[in-house]
């Protein structure tokens, strides 16, 4: 199954595509480009080179809106609640079932559910902090 991701890479390229075959265990994964022919123009991608792969609901997003700010006063996923920022400074919030920074990353689910991003993998090599939030503190 062909699955839309952003693909952000550490020297801050974007690419948007679909993707069948994306794990954090394995050193590559391929990537079909917005516009291109799916048959036949698949690009290799580097797990190493990335900081974050976000799998989304639409490559349209609102760039205004902001949901790295939301954290409800109680979490109906389960896991960590969790603030990743990022050695860009970009800063996410979601919860984490498991996050191992011996790992080559993990899987943060956003707490927002008007997010665009249904997942993402954040490459532990690119943070530069990840806090454990507890459910009664509210973001501004």
């Amino acid at each position: 199954m062909m699955t839309k991701i952003v693909v952000h890479h550490r020297n801050g390229r974007i690419v948007k595509g679909y993707s069948e075959n994306f794990s954090p265990n394995k050193p590559m994964f391929h990537i079909c480009p917005l516009g291109a022919d799916s048959a036949t123009s698949h690009i290799k991608i580097l797990t190493k080179d990335i900081k974050a792969v976000f799998f989304v609901k639409d490559f349209m997003e609102d760039s205004k809106y902001d949901d790295g700010k939301f954290l409800p006063t109680t979490s109906q996923q389960p896991g960590s609640t969790l603030e990743v920022t990022f050695n860009d400074g970009e800063v996410l919030l979601g919860t984490a079932l498991i996050y191992d920074l011996n790992r080559p990353g993990f899987f943060l689910f956003p707490l927002d559910p008007l997010s665009n991003n249904l997942k993402v993998f954040v490459a532990s090599a690119y943070l530069r902090s990840i806090n454990k939030l507890t459910s009664n503190i509210l973001a501004v």
